[in-house]
């Protein structure tokens, strides 16, 4: 991947760096192959020390802009620059406050044009016969971008990102208190539980974090009490067994963990057959801000949590049947 010029490269680090030093994020964003390779240029980024999330192409215009703050970067990856989906997805993120950072195999696309900084990432020809699948500018969009980033910020701030931390597995030697040379000179190793706790914000589970990042908009998590049937009720979902003691930790403890996280548009209860109004319903409201509770009965509630859209289904330690969705 190049600019057109070495300045053009040089505003697009920039850019980031800029927004880094303000407590600013980056996100990856493209449609197509272009979506799948910009989750792995988010995780390449984030290897580096430079903490990066995926941002779905399209569901950006319909929710998903939300994990976005004034003055976060995302780059925007387009083999032709003019992908209709991308051109509004673009124009959300500029209207949420955000700089981006466009990358394409057009330097005279809408891409380039309507973009912050623009990156050339084309080939002449693709590697298979046909000349077909744009495979080949989408992985050079962002291969060497890792690497490149990694110089500047050494340059431009006199020290290296901290890539040791970020990749443990990398740089560790043994799972001891050995010290390694790494750039920037030598520091004692961190075990993967004080790596952790690098992250900020409730919610530090990296199972539950990864299902998350797959989301979209309407899609659901279920948290459930330690009584319900998780492996035969919940579909296709990825499922997260917490439950330590009985009470810990509480459906309420990893509803507020996940709300810190994600912004949640609707919640669904299991309601009581009896007609009574359990006390953790109103535990769920505060914590939610009030939001009002869809009641639902067992079998319906039952028959929800064995959709497709239900991505996670988590088990805690509640030993009352009271789940929520």
């Amino acid at each position: 991947m190049k600019a057109r010029s070495p300045e053009e490269y040089e505003a697009a680090a920039q850019l980031i760096l800029d927004s880094q030093a303000k407590g600013g994020r980056l996100h990856v964003t493209g449609i197509g192959k272009c979506s799948h390779v910009s989750t792995y240029a988010a995780s390449l980024f984030s290897s580096t020390g430079n903490p990066a999330y995926y941002l779905h192409g399209t569901e950006a215009v319909h929710g998903s802009c939300g994990q976005l703050a004034a003055g976060d970067v995302v780059i925007a990856i387009s083999n032709s620059g003019e992908t209709a989906e991308l051109k509004a997805t673009v124009l959300a993120v500029q209207n949420n406050g955000c700089k981006v950072i466009g990358v394409s195999g057009n330097p005279n696309s809408w891409l380039a044009k309507h973009t912050d900084a623009f990156l050339f990432a084309g080939v002449k020809a693709e590697g298979g016969p046909l000349n077909r699948a744009p495979a080949t500018p989408c992985w050079r969009s962002c291969s060497p971008f890792r690497p490149s980033l990694w110089r500047s910020r050494w340059r431009r701030t006199g020290t290296p990102s901290n890539t040791s931390a970020a990749t443990p597995a990398e740089s560790w030697a043994s799972c001891g208190r050995t010290k390694v040379n790494v750039p920037g000179g030598p520091r004692p190793l961190r075990r993967k539980s004080e790596v952790i706790q690098m992250l900020k914000g409730k919610l530090i589970h990296p199972d539950i974090m990864a299902a998350l990042a797959l989301c979209g908009h309407g899609d659901k998590v279920l948290i459930a009490d330690g009584n319900y049937p998780l492996d035969s009720k919940t579909g296709q979902a990825e499922t997260v067994y917490l439950g330590l003691t009985p009470g810990l930790p509480t459906v309420t403890d990893v509803l507020a963990a996940i709300q810190s996280t994600v912004n949640i548009e609707k919640a669904e209860v299991m309601d009581p057959a009896d007609g009574t109004t359990p006390e953790i319903f109103g535990e769920f409201q505060t914590t939610l801000d009030g939001m009002e509770l869809n009641k639902l009965g067992r079998y319906e509630f039952y028959d929800a949590c064995c959709q497709p859209g239900v991505r996670l289904a988590i088990s805690t330690g509640n030993s009352v049947s009271f789940p929520t969705c």
